[in-house]
């Protein structure tokens, strides 16, 4: 913290970005408002399997948002990497396939609303599907 206010209150106020570069790759670190108490709270993120791995490694059970499945190209078993394994099997991990769910191929240039939702559920449906079929795998 940089501010008289943020040191006299122990917490953050304004946004903070820095960027650093690790093997060949350039990380962006932001620092958002809040609490050293929050922490167990956030939702983390990371751009590649191998990059989630390492920050479950450091996140413990955690919520994290997982990297890049559905429409951006990831598959399910990379999208397990942002996950901890737990009592219920895998767990802690976000899976954002909006893009592939809210507008799959095949919905698109449907006119009818009815046909629209029966295409997307069938898309949650699959998305779900694959991604416990890669988990029983071990994926």
């Amino acid at each position: 913290d940089r501010l008289a206010v943020e040191k006299k209150r122990g917490i953050t106020t304004e946004l903070g970005f820095a960027h650093v570069d690790i093997a060949g790759r350039r990380l962006a670190v932001i620092d958002v408002p809040g609490h050293e108490r929050f922490i167990k709270s956030m939702v983390a993120g990371a751009t590649g399997p191998r990059e989630a791995a390492e920050i479950r490694g450091v996140a413990g059970r955690a919520l994290f948002l997982v990297p890049g499945y559905g429409a951006q190209g990831g598959g399910a078993e990379a999208a397990l990497s942002g996950f901890a394994p737990g009592s219920g099997g895998r767990e802690g991990g976000v899976v954002n396939a909006s893009r592939s769910v809210s507008l799959p191929d095949a919905a698109r240039g449907l006119s009818k609303a009815a046909e629209w939702d029966q295409i997307v559920e069938a898309a949650i449906e699959s998305a779900q599907a694959d991604l416990v079929r890669a988990a029983a795998n071990g994926g």
